[in-house]
Order: C-alpha cells, then sequence, then structure tokens
C-alpha cells in the first residue's frame, strides 16, 4: 500500500530531496508508486487531450456526408412518400407471407401452438 502523504507530495509537487513522511521514519507505507500508476493531474490532462482530439457529432455528419459522394438522389417530399409505400407494401407482403406460412404449417397439424404475439 502507498502512503497517502507520498501520493498527495507527488501530486502537489513538493516531493524532493528533503521532503519527509509526516509518520516519520515509523511510517509502514510503501514511499514508492506502482507500475502503471496515474496520478489525478495526469488523468486530468489525458482526459482534457482526448476530449480536444474528440470531434462534435456535427463535424463526423459532415465528414460522413462528404464521404457518399455527389451521385446521390435529392430527398423531395414526393419521393419520400413514394419510398414510404413501397417499404409498407414489401413490409406488408412480409407479413402476409409469413401468415401464410405459419397458416398452412397449422393445417399440417406441424404447429402446435401459438406465441403470444400471435395470440
Amino acid at each position: 500500500i502507498v502512503c497517502k502523504f507520498f501520493i498527495e507530495a507527488i501530486e502537489t509537487q513538493k516531493y524532493g530531496w528533503f521532503w519527509e513522511c509526516p509518520n516519520g521514519e515509523k511510517c509502514q507505507y510503501r514511499h514508492a508508486l506502482p507500475h502503471g500508476f496515474v496520478l489525478k493531474s495526469q488523468k486530468k490532462a489525458m482526459d482534457d487531450a482526448a476530449k480536444a482530439n474528440q470531434i462534435t457529432l456535427e463535424e463526423f455528419l459532415e465528414v460522413e456526408r462528404h464521404k457518399l459522394g455527389s451521385t446521390l438522389t435529392p430527398v423531395t417530399p414526393e419521393s419520400f412518400a413514394v419510398w414510404k409505400r413501397i417499404r409498407m407494401d414489401k413490409k406488408q407482403a412480409e407479413q402476409d407471407a409469413a401468415k401464410k406460412a405459419k397458416d398452412t404449417q397449422h393445417a399440417a397439424g406441424k404447429l402446435s401452438g401459438m406465441s403470444g404475439r400471435d395470440l
């Protein structure tokens, strides 16, 4: 276990040649940092550096939008309505096919029960 006074002296930069532990010679704790120990001040500096390197959501979206290129179809209310109608029709057709498959299995006696969703 590392001495709390030692860590405090390191963090406040008071540790040096003439620093003495307040516990004196009878201090039972170590006066050395373990391998990989990160001081609070260093951790704060690393966090600040990480935040500085992190891009905002708006910047990320702009970069990704520019990566798409210029061969895209612009979205208008009319084109969106067409896309939405096609998507809903496709979804309805898939649901109808799944229901028909379940009905055929049920008619053949292979389906033993109903799920909660079917109920």
